[in-house]
């Protein structure tokens, strides 16, 4: 063990338990002598073994139970037929940045036990008595960045503090302490498969001769990195996706360059022949077998007439619909002052027309069918305001964005919900809103955290290191 770990594992006991050999009443300070750790591997084809477990060279995974063998020194305890009861608290906080967990062990729970029952093997001395305390780590929410790129070989750490005492309502540093670390990984056994990306060269369009291209793979999507920034090296997400363009035809070949200052995965090309040219956008994660590749095609004429931006309309239900409907949602009133051939995007935004945040993504997303067709279908599952945005582009590269709010109420008792086709969609036209394009919104990260004691905390932020596992 290394010299801190026990300087972490000493201090408590002598910083919390020494101070004072009894408490206001009369009653000793128990005092934690000894723990033994076993770990119970999570196995979800039987039952758990458990296993010694060190803290400091042994990695837990999410779901695994720890399980601690505590031996509390109480001087009361050596009367004659002396029956205490004792109180303890498990709490956690963090040793290291790493991704939230979604649950953890309750901060402050104080839970009771008794000496009177209990039948340790060997039995310790008189004033002494054995107990056990189980915890099960909780979900972790994704790999850490450190790990991804072989820094260290664990997602998340922490220190796990237990305290007892033999008084309900104890005075400060009456309890006994032992502190430990752990460190944690996803738990390859219950983690769920990868979802491959999807690229998104983009859209079609024509360009006049000698303008510069902006090649923008900005909307490809990924499943697993779903409320995160990637562009945020401290941001804790699945994937790391690899963007690569290439010229595929062309009257001659212009081979995508680097933007100054740009994305990524944004390429330009300047284009001086005219003609038809088609790049092609490929998209890897670094786990999919398979990469996704998306085209994109622009047209190069000698010049481009005046062009005046389209309008865009969103047709739907006039009113609220019951849970169970499926609506459809049309483009097909959306215009174009020169008559040109319209492209169309949907997506389902938040309120003021900017990406669903992670929370909403798991409670209010429901896929549309139709993402870039003149209609688009949803189904509404649940009660609530949903929000929706279109975002319409001529061949000129110009667009236009429009929202629209459907309103789903519980469909009424014993009657089952009504289902509405295109056919009776009555029109109602949205008012354009220049949201649709808004930048993603990072998902918050937050770790449980308990205040670790005074005398620790100091060692445990300047003198912890731990060294990256191969």
């Amino acid at each position: 063990m290394k010299p801190l770990i026990a300087v972490l594992l000493v201090i408590p006991m002598l910083g919390l338990a020494v101070p004072a050999l009894a408490q206001g009443d009369g009653e000793a300070i128990p005092r934690i002598v000894d723990v033994t750790l076993t770990i119970g591997r999570y196995n979800p084809n039987g039952p758990r073994v458990f296993v010694p477990f060190d803290p400091d060279t042994d990695l837990a995974f999410e779901f695994d139970i720890i399980e601690m063998e505590i031996l509390v020194v109480d001087d009361d305890l050596a009367e004659e037929d002396a029956e205490e009861e004792f109180y303890y608290i498990l709490s956690t906080s963090p040793l290291s940045a790493g991704p939230p967990a979604a649950a953890w062990i309750p901060e402050g729970s104080m839970r009771t036990f008794r000496r009177t029952g209990v039948a340790p093997v060997p039995p310790p001395p008189a004033n002494a008595v054995r107990f056990f305390v189980q915890f099960a780590l909780p979900p972790i929410l994704g790999p850490s960045q450190q790990r991804l790129r072989g820094l260290q070989d664990f997602d998340t750490s922490y220190f796990v503090t237990i305290r007892v005492s033999n008084d309900e309502d104890p005075e400060l540093g009456a309890w006994g302490s032992f502190i430990f670390p752990l460190f944690a990984r996803k738990n390859p056994l219950v983690d769920v498969p990868n979802a491959p990306p999807f690229a998104d060269a983009g859209l079609d369009r024509t360009v006049a001769a000698g303008t510069t291209v902006l090649l923008d793979g900005g909307l490809t999507f990924d499943a697993d990195n779903l409320g995160f920034d990637p562009d945020l090296v401290d941001v804790f997400y699945k994937d790391v996706l690899e963007y690569s363009w290439e010229w595929q035809s062309g009257p001659v070949r212009v081979d995508p360059v680097l933007v100054p200052g740009g994305k990524r995965w944004q390429r330009q090309v300047t284009l001086d022949t005219v003609g038809e040219y088609e790049y092609s956008l490929t998209v890897e994660d670094g786990r999919s077998a398979v990469p996704s590749i998306d085209t994109v095609r622009i047209v190069v004429v000698p010049s481009i007439p005046g062009n005046l931006p389209p309008r865009a309309r969103i047709t739907g239900p006039t009113g609220p619909v019951t849970v169970g409907t499926q609506i459809v949602l049309s483009a097909a009133t959306s215009t174009d002052p020169e008559g040109q051939p319209l492209q169309y995007r949907w997506r389902q935004t938040n309120e003021v027309g900017g990406r669903l945040a992670t929370d909403e993504l798991r409670t209010r997303f429901q896929p549309l069918s139709g993402l870039q067709a003149v209609d688009s279908t949803w189904q509404a599952l649940q009660p609530g305001r949903y929000y929706f945005g279109l975002l319409v582009t001529d061949p000129g590269g110009l667009s236009d964005t429009a929202s629209f709010i459907v309103e789903v109420i519980a469909a009424p008792a014993g009657q089952e919900a009504a289902r509405v086709t295109e056919a009776q969609v009555a029109p109602a036209t949205a008012t354009p809103q220049n949201e649709l394009a808004a930048a993603p919104t990072a998902a918050p990260l937050c770790g449980a955290g308990a205040l670790l004691p005074l005398l620790v905390l100091p060692v445990a932020l300047l003198g912890w290191r731990r060294r990256p596992r191969g």
